[in-house]
């Protein structure tokens, strides 16, 4: 009857061990930070203009799609545009500088231009999404006026912050 016993206990215990299991668990954390990130199209029309005609002076010159920009970010964004000068400077000294304001951006497909200057201006929102989502063109109009025959330039900002 001890053996029956002890091989009955053994039985159990084995049986019961064959059972048993351990379980682990770990926590696993994604920390996502934020993620904005712009870049500028580089296959679009020359930002040059070039004013040859009396037409040109009076009227102004366009270019539809002189710039895309895309975006990509995982919280709401806002793309502002700035001159670093209050006005284009001519390459000869003494010559009349052009107003900043000369030149005109807006999104293509909009009637909204803005007019240049040395204060942030928004030209697009936008929120979570790739390049592909978060993509848009601008176009450029020049509207000097009637200046003195010379090269004059002016350099454009365009910051992209979150919103």
């Amino acid at each position: 009857m001890n053996k029956t016993l002890s091989f009955i206990t053994c039985f159990l215990l084995a049986l019961t061990g064959l059972k048993a299991q351990s379980t682990f668990t770990q926590k696993i954390t994604l920390t996502a930070l934020p993620v904005l990130e712009m870049k500028v199209d580089n296959n679009l029309t020359s930002s040059d203009f070039v004013f040859n005609t009396t037409e040109d002076y009076q009227n102004g010159k366009t270019k539809v799609q002189a710039i895309g920009i895309s975006v990509v970010s995982n919280l709401d964004w806002v793309v502002n545009v700035k001159s670093t000068s209050a006005s284009f400077n001519p390459q000869t000294v003494g010559d009349i500088d052009i107003p900043s304001s000369a030149f005109l951006i807006n999104k293509t497909g909009s009637n909204e231009q803005i007019l240049l200057s040395t204060e942030n201006q928004t030209v697009a929102k936008g929120g979570l999404g790739g390049f592909e989502k978060n993509h848009f063109l601008l176009d450029y109009t020049a509207k000097p006026g009637s200046v003195k025959h010379d090269i004059y330039d002016i350099e454009v900002v365009y910051t992209l912050s979150p919103q």
